[in-house]
């Protein structure tokens, strides 16, 4: 019987149908649009209420005695998956069989109303294991032979474990990290928790990620049965750029994926006659008592960046995507923005895994959408109101919230004093510092969209560079970081009203050379406006810093980028390599970023270092990161070892720079890889004269 009766009068109306013993009856609701679906069995007037959803052995039924029999019977109920239909099961109870056993009945108590309860399972464990590691690292790496992302997993923690009736799988990761890996990100790093843990107790007690599923072995259900799934991530921030969501996106269309496979869109198909269904092959279904995704929130920041690691399909020729790349330079960027997302819980749910994840990903969909605010409330151009707010209301909370705790926790009264002293500093600093980074979030986006309007790629590469390596720390390097950089601006926006035309008429003659010409003039105005807004962030940033100079909360990554060399092949991990190709592309803010390293030696004067690259032989300073000479090798006409190093005879025959290497295999070493980059240089300049 379908019943959905409310006490209103509902138009719905039971159904009744009678079961004969040993009989099989199909059947489908009467009702399919009611909200509340139910069978109720009716026997010599008692009435059971079975939901169908649940599937397994149900606790039994107890039916009155009849005039005909005169005695009490017991029916088991078990509900099992038979395809695609759900089958209700009427049986005698049989103490053996079944997983529930009658109460004992006490001298107050009928023998119909005493009840029934679960049989004392043997639950001891019959089979255990785990597996403990203190940390797993994933490289991964693209189809241009750069790391993409590195991702670490630390203090991973599985354990199995095994009895007559379950399968439990216990897993907890105590920290979860992916660094970008890619040079000229805004972010070095993707994701991390976003409250750092203080101690190793902390974190034993709120590791990053907790995984736990309970599986009943008895497969006569006829579905994966899962009695209990639970999944808790811990509160992560999520830090992007646009350069990096590109790049994942290129890794993604690799051949064979479904999702990479190009399909001719059709506004509507011409064929008139209605197909035959198909029917899917989705495998065993999956049934939970209990999932449970617990809630959690994402921080989330996104930059808008120009293309540095991937192809950028679009082009400046056109006036209106010119003018659309500005605007999105200087408002798509979201900073912090708190994104909380709820619970998901499924109860007596048969899925299969398609449709799991298909309502997986509606929840959260829909909890993206509902706090669509809350992110565009985070945007830079805005000045973070959002981020303003949380800042502010936090310091106001400490106010009171400190010499509470100071009161509570102590019985000393000088505690309290402690505490106001503790609340009022801390509401001017996260005051200051919400004040300040609003500034400096405004200030930066305008900036940002200038830039994108100067049209000179070279000043976007080194500005880009000087942002991400020199961070004003606190107020006072704020004011020279400002100050650096406004010159820089200043000097490049004069320096290119005579340069840029030169420059073009080198390359196209004289449709260059005016083309030159307007460049110039528009970095003559755009430029020094940049120095300015980025005077102003700089400051403002450095005054934020300055109001969290001694939390000591930093992260960064884990290792620096894998150096993959031009041959192709991965080998393991190089830590000396991944050096020397991190000093080449931030040498001189970005002026070599283009050239592929091959190798390099440290000299025996202190922070000296040769480098070399298939292109050129040059002589860094590697705590400043700038270049003392360089060579190119199209210039050089002979390199020969003597004793105490290398010289570099340059064509016409005049003397280069001399190399000092005291130590015969560092002579050796570098003169082989020198070799390497002769050969590859000889073999293009070969290719080009054919």
């Amino acid at each position: 019987m379908d019943e959905d009766e409310d006490d209103d009068g509902s138009s719905w109306k039971p159904i009744r149908y009678r079961l004969p013993s040993r009989s099989i009856m199909p059947y489908a609701w009467d009702y399919p649009a009611a909200e509340r679906k139910e069978l109720v069995l009716t026997a010599n007037g008692k009435e059971r209420h079975v939901s169908l959803a649940e599937i397994g052995n149900l606790l039994p039924m107890k039916v009155p005695a009849s005039q005909a029999s005169g005695q009490v019977k017991i029916v088991d109920i078990n509900v099992v998956a038979d395809g695609p239909t759900q089958t209700l099961i009427l049986s005698n109870y049989r103490p053996s069989k079944s997983l529930y056993k009658q109460r004992v009945a006490t001298s107050s108590q009928s023998s119909l109303a005493t009840g029934f309860e679960v049989k004392d399972l043997n639950m001891d464990v019959t089979f255990k294991a785990r597996i403990r590691l203190a940390g797993v690292g994933i490289s991964i790496i693209n189809r241009q032979l750069r790391e993409l992302a590195y991702v670490t997993f630390r203090n991973v923690d599985v354990k199995y474990n095994e009895s007559a009736l379950f399968q439990t799988l216990n897993t907890t990761i105590k920290w979860i990290q992916i660094d970008n890996q890619l040079y000229g990100g805004i972010f070095p790093i993707v994701l991390y928790p976003s409250v750092v843990p203080k101690t190793g107790k902390e974190m034993d007690v709120h590791p990053n990620l907790h995984f736990m599923i309970t599986r009943v072995k008895d497969d006569s259900y006829g579905v994966l049965y899962v009695k209990y799934a639970t999944i808790l991530l811990q509160q992560m921030t999520l830090e992007i750029d646009e350069d990096f969501i590109f790049a994942v996106l290129d890794f993604s269309k690799m051949p064979g994926i479904s999702w990479s496979e190009v399909s001719e869109g059709k506004l509507c198909d011409d064929r008139l006659d209605i197909p035959e269904p198909k029917l899917q092959q989705q495998g065993q279904d999956i049934y939970f008592e209990l999932l449970h995704i617990q809630p959690t929130q994402l921080d989330i920041s996104f930059v808008r960046t120009e293309r540095v690691n991937a192809e950028d399909k679009t082009t400046s020729q056109n006036p209106l995507m010119f003018f659309l790349n500005i605007m999105t330079m200087a408002i798509g960027n979201i900073n912090d923005a708190p994104v909380r997302l709820n619970a998901l819980m499924l109860e007596n749910a048969r899925v299969s895994l398609p449709l799991l994840l298909q309502r997986v990903q509606s929840h959260y969909s829909q909890e993206f959408l509902y706090q669509v605010h809350k992110i565009l409330g985070s945007a830079d151009f805005l000045g973070n109101p959002v981020g303003l707010f949380n800042n502010i209301s936090s310091g106001v909370a400490d106010i009171f919230y400190e010499p509470y705790q100071g009161l509570v926790m102590t019985d000393r009264p000088q505690e309290l004093g402690i505490g106001i002293a503790k609340g009022a500093t801390s509401f001017v600093k996260k005051s200051v510092f919400g004040v300040t980074d609003s500034m400096s979030k405004f200030t930066g986006s305008i900036s940002k969209g200038l830039a994108a309007a100067t049209l000179d790629k070279q000043f976007q590469d080194r500005r880009r560079m000087n942002r991400a390596r020199n961070r004003p720390r606190h107020a006072l390097y704020g004011v020279t970081e400002g100050a650096n950089s406004f010159v820089t601006s200043v000097a490049s926006g004069v320096g290119g009203l005579a340069r840029k035309p030169i420059e073009g008429a080198e390359r196209e003659g004289l449709a260059g050379f005016v083309k030159g010409v307007g460049k110039g003039m528009l970095g003559l105005a755009t430029k020094p406006a940049i120095g300015v807004f980025d005077l102003a962030t700089n400051v403002t940033e450095g005054i934020r810093n300055t109001t969290t100079v001694f939390d000591n909360d930093g992260l960064d990554r884990v290792r620096l980028p894998r150096f993959v060399g031009m041959d192709g092949v991965v080998r393991p991990y190089s830590q000396r390599e991944a050096l020397g190709q991190s000093w080449l592309k931030q040498l001189d803010s970005g002026k070599f970023f283009d050239e592929d390293y091959i190798a390099h030696l440290e000299l025996p004067r202190e922070d000296v270092v040769v480098m070399l690259t298939y292109a050129r032989i040059m002589l860094i300073k590697t705590r400043k990161l700038t270049v003392e000479w360089d060579v190119p090798l199209k210039d050089i006409q002979t390199i020969s070892k003597e004793r105490t190093g290398l010289s570099v005879t340059l064509k016409g025959g005049t003397n280069g720079p001399y190399i000092p290497v005291q130590e015969e295999s560092g002579r050796n070493f570098l003169y082989r890889q020198i070799g390497i980059a002769v050969k590859s240089f000889n073999e293009k300049y070969l290719a080009k004269e054919q």
